[in-house]
C-alpha cells in the first residue's frame, strides 16, 4: 500500500483542485437519500497506472445490531471477468457514520489495457470482532465501469476523458 504524500496530491492541475474544493461541500445537497451513504473517491488514469484514493465516506447505515461501525474498504480491480489487484483499506474510526480513510493506491495496468474492460468495485465492510473469529458485514459498494449504469459510469467517463488528471467526486453506497 502506497499512500501519498497530502502536499503532493494537491499539486494538480486547478481543474482537479476545484472538484476536490467542491466535494468538502455538504453532503446534504448531494440527492444519495435513497442509498446507504456516499463514498468519496479520488480517481487517476494513464497508460501504465491506475491511482485509486478511497477518501471518506458519509452517512454510512450500520449493519449490525450494536449500531456500532469499524469499517474498511476493500478495492477490487477487473480487467474483462480477470481479477487483478485486491487491496484493503485500513478500519478507520466512524465518529458520526463518517469514517476517513485518505488512503491511496497505485496500481499497475497490463501492457495494452483497454479502458472499457476495466472496472473498479470498492466494497464497504463493517469489521466485527468477536472471542472465536475476525469477519465482515457487507454495508454496501461502490462500481465504477463503462458498463455501470449511474453514477459510477459517469464518473468513469469523466476518468476515461481526462486521462492523467484525478477525478474526485461523491458516489452513492448501494447494495
Amino acid at each position: 500500500m502506497m499512500k501519498w504524500h497530502s502536499e503532493l496530491f494537491f499539486q494538480l492541475p486547478c481543474k482537479t483542485k476545484l472538484g476536490i474544493y467542491r466535494s468538502q461541500a455538504n453532503l446534504t445537497q448531494f440527492p444519495f437519500q435513497d442509498h446507504f451513504g456516499a463514498l468519496q473517491l479520488a480517481v487517476c488514469v494513464n497508460q501504465e497506472t491506475l491511482r485509486i484514493g478511497v477518501i471518506k465516506a458519509e452517512g454510512l447505515v450500520p449493519v449490525d445490531m450494536s449500531g456500532t461501525l469499524e469499517p474498511y474498504c476493500r478495492i477490487l480491480v477487473h480487467v474483462g471477468s480477470e481479477l487483478i489487484h485486491k487491496k484493503k483499506t485500513c478500519i478507520a474510526e466512524a465518529i458520526n457514520r463518517s469514517p476517513v480513510w485518505e488512503e491511496y493506491f497505485t496500481l499497475d495496468l497490463p501492457p495494452k489495457t483497454l479502458l472499457c474492460d476495466l472496472s473498479i468495485t470498492i466494497e464497504i465492510r463493517d469489521h466485527l470482532r468477536s472471542s472465536r473469529s475476525t469477519s465482515y458485514l457487507l454495508m454496501g459498494r461502490v462500481t465504477l465501469s463503462n458498463s455501470c449504469p449511474g453514477h459510477g459510469q459517469t464518473q468513469w467517463e469523466h476518468v476515461c476523458s481526462k486521462r492523467g488528471s484525478t477525478v474526485t467526486e461523491w458516489q452513492p453506497v448501494t447494495a
